[in-house]
């Protein structure tokens, strides 16, 4: 029984509703000019970095980004990582033990745009950052532009990792966790109260089971 395609398929679903919560809260906010302006900075910043990528694509930072990622889940998973090599244009890391957590967390934990995401929630606890908060959009959407465009090339690049898995349950995984990791930035930096976010949620699954 392929059972990475049952989990896959099952997968399915939740990733429909973390994208129709993600929509719905974005049409919501886009209703109050504060919120709108602040969508509309991390949308600046993501296009910004869309341009740089089209000049300059700065392929070492992505693959240290690529390669911490992999030892990084392989520490969470208990699995001894070494060897860890970032060259102009490809590297590796030796994994004692792989599975598909360690190797397709890359394609799915943004590296760059976490770490900002835990230093500005952590500072918003003890600093007002007012009408900077945009400021912290604008380069939460440059560091989310990295992640998403040099993910999208390395999938176009037909990539090991994904072949290695197969390519259905890779791309369901991947999508699900970008989806995740944008609904936990979105609570941080928007902000949006937890309660609302899964009232959200409650609201997506019941219109769509009662095709409002």
């Amino acid at each position: 029984m392929n059972w990475k395609l049952i989990w896959a398929v099952l997968l399915c679903f939740p990733t429909l509703v973390l994208g129709g919560t993600l929509y719905t809260l974005m049409i919501e906010a886009w209703a109050f000019p504060e919120l709108r302006d602040r969508v509309l900075y991390a949308a600046i910043g993501f296009g910004v970095w869309c341009c740089i990528f089209l000049f300059h694509r700065m392929h070492r930072l992505y693959i240290f980004a690529h390669e911490f990622v992999h030892v990084l889940f392989a520490s969470l998973c208990g699995v001894k990582a070494k060897n860890m090599k970032v060259g102009s244009r490809s590297g590796q890391v030796e994994v004692a033990e792989g599975n598909w957590l360690i190797i397709l967390s890359p394609y799915f934990f943004p590296l760059y745009a976490a770490v900002f995401l835990v230093l500005f929630s952590a500072a918003a606890i003890v600093i007002d950052f007012g009408p900077w908060r945009k400021l912290a959009l604008a380069t939460f959407g440059v560091f989310w532009g990295f992640h998403y465009t040099f993910t999208l090339h390395a999938l176009f690049q037909s990539q090991e990792d994904v072949r290695h898995e197969g390519w259905f349950f890779s791309l369901v995984i991947i999508l699900f966790g970008n989806m995740l990791f944008l609904s936990i930035a979105l609570i941080f930096l928007l902000p949006v109260d937890i309660r609302e976010f899964f009232h959200t949620i409650a609201q997506v699954l019941k219109n769509w089971i009662y095709w409002q």
